[in-house]
């Protein structure tokens, strides 16, 4: 009877583990792969992203015309390489050889991946107005993450760049949007010097192309030399390296971000450079940088908008455009030292 008794409790906890694990087993088994973070939409439809933190702070983006705009930034343009390589990273998330950690309503929350309660929502919009939505959660470890996607049950832990999606509008910016190539630049003016491009006649002869230094030849690019057609001091040579460097500064400028500072109000600060550029195609550009304290304030004729700029770029601008730079004293000889 003993025996009976314990064989019968052994048969009872084998029949309880049984159906505990059929019961999980089912749950989990229902949405198990990541199929269901598939994003039903063409990466080349969607035409809104909007993502949203836990603090409520959110960023809107918007393609029209052929371009990517920030509209909580009053249309200003955003990075499209930035977003490309987002898109393709929420693409990627459906070949991840995952399966559900989780199915529960309790999970969501546990995760952060609850409608109303997550790390970052997500929302894709298309051409034909349908929406899907990803929910970022808690992170279980380097790169990886909690996900689910809006309206499914399965949470999954998958890798995804996190940083990629970012709620702040200036992670967005263009920041190149004030760069022009070298080789556009005709014509600078700084100060009381003015410097021009001077197209290469091209009637040089063979010896006097054979007496041209390697970075002559190189500094021409087929474009012509810079010459200095004012300056208070024309008794020293412009420096034609110095003269190229301005170009490849305004081609690689940056800015850091948008500044609160209003285009249209006095900036309480000590107006350190204008610099007026011309294009190729007569455009004409002019810049104002600004400093106050240890910061600078970059204003130009064709935004109405006030840059704020790295010190690093601002002072690399500002040496670039120095007479000392341009015009510097003829060098000693090595035997004069």
């Amino acid at each position: 009877m003993k025996l009976n008794v314990k064989s019968l409790s052994v048969l009872l906890v084998v029949q309880l583990l049984l159906a505990l694990g059929i019961f999980y087993g089912k749950q989990l088994t229902s949405t198990s792969n990541s199929e269901d973070l598939i994003v039903n939409q063409a990466l080349g439809e969607i035409k809104e992203i909007s993502i949203t933190d836990d603090l409520d702070s959110s960023v809107q983006l918007l393609f029209r015309d052929n371009e990517w705009l920030i509209t909580n930034e009053n249309d200003f343009p955003a990075d499209s390489d930035k977003i490309s390589n987002f898109l393709e990273s929420i693409n990627s998330l459906s070949s991840q050889s995952v399966s559900a950690v989780a199915v529960t309503e309790g999970a969501r929350n546990r995760f952060k991946v609850a409608d109303n309660e997550f790390s970052k929502r997500i929302k894709l919009t298309s051409v034909a107005n349908t929406g899907e939505e990803l929910y970022l959660g808690s992170s279980p470890g380097l790169d990886r993450v909690h996900i689910r996607k809006g309206g499914e049950d399965g949470i999954f832990v998958v890798k995804f760049p996190t940083y990629e999606a970012s709620s702040s509008s200036s992670s967005w910016l263009d920041k190149s949007i004030l760069q022009v190539p070298s080789s556009d630049i005709v014509y600078i003016k700084t100060g009381d010097i003015i410097l021009e491009r001077k197209s290469e006649s091209g009637t040089d002869t063979s010896e006097e192309k054979i007496e041209k230094t390697i970075s002559e030849l190189n500094l021409m690019e087929g474009l012509g030399s810079w010459q200095a057609t004012k300056s208070d001091d024309q008794s020293r040579p412009l420096n034609q390296e110095a003269a190229r460097e301005i170009t490849k500064q305004i081609e690689r400028l940056r800015f850091t971000n948008l500044s609160d500072i209003d285009q249209y109000n006095k900036l309480n600060s000590e107006e350190v450079l204008v610099l007026i550029l011309q294009l190729q195609d007569e455009t004409e550009i002019k810049y104002i940088l600004n400093k106050h304290e240890s910061n600078y304030y970059l204003r130009t004729s064709d935004w109405d908008r006030v840059f704020s700029i790295g010190s690093y770029t601002a002072e690399r601008l500002l040496e670039s455009v120095s007479k000392e730079v341009l015009f510097p004293a003829e060098a000693l000889a090595p035997n004069e030292e």
